[in-house]
C-alpha cells in the first residue's frame, strides 16, 4: 500500500508579502537577526520582513497529487491532467496538524491514499488552507518580541495563537492571487490562492474596500504546484510519496510597517517544500 507523509524540514522560501502587484515572482526574505536590527527594511520602502521558526504552525492539508501539466494554468484546477494521491478524511476542514510537533520528522496523513497510475509526472501539487495558526517569539539581544492573537507584536507578551489568513500575495489594496517561480530543489514552485472550489482568485476579485485583498469570505485555499526539472516516476515498486514541508527558519514572519526595523506584525511565513518518492524492493 502506498503511504503519504509530510516531512517537516527547511528547504526553500516563498515571500508572501511584496510591494509589487499581480502575479508576483518569488523573492527572498532574510532571517530575523538576534543582534543589531531584528529586521532590515526594504530599500525605498516602509515595510520590512524577516523569517523565523515558530513555536506553532498548524495548517490544514486537503489534497495531494501528481499531474502531467500545471493544473492551475487556467482559471481553475484542472483535474483531467492529474491523479489524486491523498484526500483528507474531513473534506470540509482538511487534515490539521501542528507541524512544529514533528519538526525534522514525518507526519502520516489521515485520509484516503491512492496510488496513481504508473508513469512520469512533472507537476506534483498540494492543496492546503490559506489560513495557518502561528505562535512565536524571537529574541534580539535583551529584547524579546512576542506575536499576539490579533497579529500585532509587543515586547511584554505572552505569545498567543494567531490565525493568519493569506488573502493576497501583495498589498491588501489589490487582489494578487498568484505567486510564481520560487526556486526549489529540483525545479520551481508556484502558489495560487483559490476559493473552496479551487477557482483562482483574480485581480477582478479585489474586494474594493481598501484592505481586503482577494476577500476573506471567498479566499479559502492555497494550491502549491511544483514544476520539476527531473520528473517523479511512479513505478510498480513505489511505496511512499512525500511532501517536504518547510518551517525551520521560514514558518513565521515579522513585519515592520514604520521603517524603524522593529517588528509590528506577525503572520504565517513563507510556504515551501518539495515532493519525492520512495521505492521498495521489486516484487
Amino acid at each position: 500500500m502506498l503511504k503519504f507523509n509530510l516531512i517537516i524540514l527547511s528547504i526553500l522560501s516563498l515571500f508572501f508579502l511584496s510591494k509589487n502587484v499581480m502575479a508576483l515572482n518569488a523573492s527572498s526574505m532574510t532571517a530575523c537577526s538576534s543582534t543589531g536590527n531584528v529586521i532590515s527594511a526594504a530599500a525605498g520602502a516602509n515595510l520590512g520582513y524577516c523569517r523565523f521558526t515558530p513555536s506553532k504552525y498548524e495548517v490544514a492539508i486537503f489534497e495531494m497529487g501528481v499531474c502531467t501539466a500545471n493544473p492551475m494554468s487556467g482559471n481553475s484546477f484542472d483535474r483531467t491532467v492529474c491523479s489524486t494521491t491523498f484526500t483528507a478524511s474531513d473534506t470540509t476542514n482538511g487534515f490539521s496538524y501542528d507541524m512544529v510537533d514533528a519538526l525534522d520528522g514525518t507526519v502520516e496523513l489521515t485520509g484516503t491514499s491512492t496510488k496513481p497510475a504508473v508513469g512520469t509526472y512533472s507537476f506534483p501539487y498540494v492543496i492546503i488552507s490559506n489560513t495557518v495558526t502561528v505562535n512565536g517569539s524571537f529574541s534580539n539581544g535583551a529584547t524579546t518580541y512576542y506575536g499576539l492573537a490579533n497579529g500585532t507584536v509587543d515586547t511584554s507578551g505572552p505569545t498567543a495563537d494567531h490565525d493568519s489568513a493569506l488573502i493576497t500575495f501583495g498589498p491588501n489594496t489589490a487582489c494578487d492571487g498568484e505567486y510564481l517561480g520560487a526556486s526549489a530543489d529540483n525545479g520551481t514552485i508556484n502558489a495560487y490562492l483559490a476559493n473552496s472550489s479551487l477557482v483562482k482568485r483574480l485581480s477582478s476579485d479585489y474586494a474594493g474596500s481598501g484592505s481586503d485583498g482577494c476577500g476573506s469570505s471567498d479566499t479559502k485555499r492555497l494550491v502549491g504546484v511544483m514544476s520539476l526539472a527531473t520528473p517523479i516516476n511512479i513505478t510498480n515498486n513505489t511505496i511512499n510519496f512525500k511532501f517536504t514541508f518547510n518551517i525551520r527558519n521560514y514558518g513565521t514572519q515579522f513585519i515592520e510597517t514604520g521603517g524603524d526595523n522593529v517588528p509590528d506584525l506577525i503572520s504565517q511565513g513563507p510556504f515551501g517544500g518539495f515532493f519525492s518518492t520512495v521505492e521498495g524492493q521489486p516484487q
